[in-house]
């Protein structure tokens, strides 16, 4: 878990850092506030994730059992996911400035990816939280690693073209 701490924040610096020295300081601010309006969605529906699959997956069950509970949950939550992001991917301008300001609407042309890139990373928490629940940290543990690096790898290849919304691509 210490070596995830350490992952996560450093995909999300050293992508504001390629954006920064290709697109500028204006660049990153937008970023950021993409970055932010993506990362509410997914706080506010991460909430069901840590109220229902938690204990869903974590009971005296079999393993079957637990993938077939995880899969009826997976149903209910795709609903609650789209229903969410449609909200943010219809109205991205009115989202970046109720959240930031008007100032940052430009960052409203790079939500969808954002947003997408929250509601699948929602989805993949599902799994990982099987994973959890079957006692497999070693798999977890890889497979996030993994997805940083090559996200990381990702923004060095298609920011300098894409700026910000090259970000929210790697981050999908």
């Amino acid at each position: 878990m210490y070596i995830l701490a350490f992952t996560s924040p450093t995909t999300y610096l050293v992508s504001r850092l390629v954006v920064l020295s290709h697109q500028g300081i204006v660049a990153v601010g937008l970023l950021a506030s993409a970055y932010g309006v993506g990362l509410a969605l997914r706080v506010v529906l991460a909430q069901a994730n840590q109220q229902f699959l938690t204990p869903l997956v974590n009971r005296r069950i079999s393993v079957e059992a637990r993938a077939v509970a995880v899969g009826e949950y997976l149903r209910v939550l795709m609903v609650v996911l789209v229903a969410g992001g449609m909200a943010v991917v219809l109205f991205p301008r009115l989202w970046v400035t109720l959240l930031y300001s008007g100032r940052f609407a430009e960052a409203a042309g790079y939500l969808f990816a954002f947003a997408m890139s929250e509601i699948i990373l929602l989805v993949a928490g599902v799994y990982t939280a099987l994973l959890i629940g079957y006692d497999d940290l070693r798999g977890f543990v890889v497979l996030t690693v993994a997805s940083n690096v090559f996200t990381i790898a990702l923004t060095f290849a298609i920011v300098p073209r894409l700026g910000p919304f090259g970000v929210g691509l790697a981050f999908l």
